[in-house]
């Protein structure tokens, strides 16, 4: 994936060890009224979007709601089914 190895080269610093995509888990941020709560990363497998997410606390059912939504719209993003865990 060019893309990946990209940003890995961007987010190393020189000298460092090599890095791999599979180092840039969970990269992106999730965000509630501007702090943020977690981090998500997300593969293509099949035809559905995984969604793995880390939260810094546990979700009520008003924000497990929410990422709920949130994953579907990245489903249809994609055009398939969007699940996290």
């Amino acid at each position: 994936m060019k893309a990946a190895e990209d940003v890995v080269r961007v987010l190393r610093s020189p000298g460092s060890a090599a890095a791999s995509p599979d180092d840039l888990a969970y990269l992106h941020a999730i965000l509630l009224n501007g702090q943020v709560i977690g981090h998500w990363k997300h593969a293509l497998q099949g035809r559905e979007v995984v969604v793995e997410a880390f939260f810094y606390r546990p979700l009520d059912k008003a924000r497990t709601r929410a990422m709920d939504a949130a994953v579907q719209r990245l489903g249809d993003y994609f055009g398939v089914a969007g699940t996290w865990r």
